[in-house]
């Protein structure tokens, strides 16, 4: 998103993370931890999570875009009932 001025000077540039960490997620759909956790093993259409190395204790990320496309095709589910 670019935000301009009156003199359509550039003030700002905003761009979004690429990686997401749970609690993140969690925060942007206004979920618990718990129900992220739930949503991740039972609605298979949920973005996987993405690990930020080999090792057992690397960070998890999701990826932005799908976490936004992923929302963007629920509530179009959930409208059309």
């Amino acid at each position: 998103m670019l935000l301009n001025n009156e003199n359509n000077n550039l003030n700002h540039v905003w761009v979004p993370k690429f990686r997401l960490t749970a609690k993140e997620v969690s925060s942007m759909l206004g979920i618990c931890r718990d129900k992220l956790n739930r949503l991740q093993k039972e609605d298979k259409s949920f973005p996987k999570a993405l690990k930020s190395g080999i090792n057992r204790q690397s960070a998890v990320y999701f990826d932005y875009l799908e976490v936004m496309n992923w929302y963007e095709n629920w509530k179009n589910k959930v409208r059309s009932y």
